[in-house]
């Protein structure tokens, strides 16, 4: 039997599923009281655990940060006053070393970390989380915050929970994709 036969045939569910998650993935700053059961975060960090990786080198780390006095922590590495609201930070680091560099030497690194946290969000988007991506933090107070070895760089954090009833999403502008495509 050839390769392709062995893989599952996706379902006009699951592209619906897909698409729906796509267009209603947005970035979630307030949360509401509810905590985030276990078998759900399981799921979201299954969907980061199963991303590619150049060369399949995977130099991710990801904490599930759910205890208050660590998110707090974090909190002080980030000027956002919200953060720490959030039931759940990930905190998704790598290892330079062990990631892919092309031989120009750019290192893949930060493009691993994108893939397998959009990954993440998706997931947490389909199951009904909120999540916010976060970049512009202090990276060695999330290292301190957290006890990182020194060769784990803390990359991204993303801000993850359930967003308050009737919480509406806001219009997303977007640059017209004629403007970002250019089709050859």
């Amino acid at each position: 039997m050839p390769a392709y036969a062995r893989v599952p045939v996706v379902t006009w569910e699951v592209k619906v599923e897909l698409e729906r998650a796509l267009v209603r993935r947005h970035s979630v700053r307030s949360f509401c009281g509810r905590p985030v059961e276990r078998e759900v975060l399981e799921r979201v960090v299954q969907a980061f655990g199963g991303a590619p990786s150049a060369r399949n080198a995977q130099p991710l780390r990801l904490r599930v940060v759910r205890e208050q006095s660590l998110r707090q922590r974090l909190q002080s590495a980030y000027r956002g006053g919200w953060l720490s609201e959030a039931p759940v930070v990930l905190v998704v680091s790598g290892v330079a070393r062990e990631a892919w560099v092309r031989r120009d030497g750019v290192s893949y690194l930060l493009c691993d970390a994108a893939i397998a946290t959009d990954q993440a969000v998706l997931q947490a988007t389909a199951l009904g989380l909120g999540s916010c991506w976060i970049a512009a933090f202090d990276a060695e107070g999330v290292r301190e915050a957290l006890s990182l070895p020194p060769e784990e760089e803390p990359l991204l954090l993303v801000a993850l929970g359930y967003p308050p009833d009737g919480a509406v999403q806001p219009p997303r502008q977007r640059r017209p994709l004629e403007e970002q495509v250019v089709w050859l």
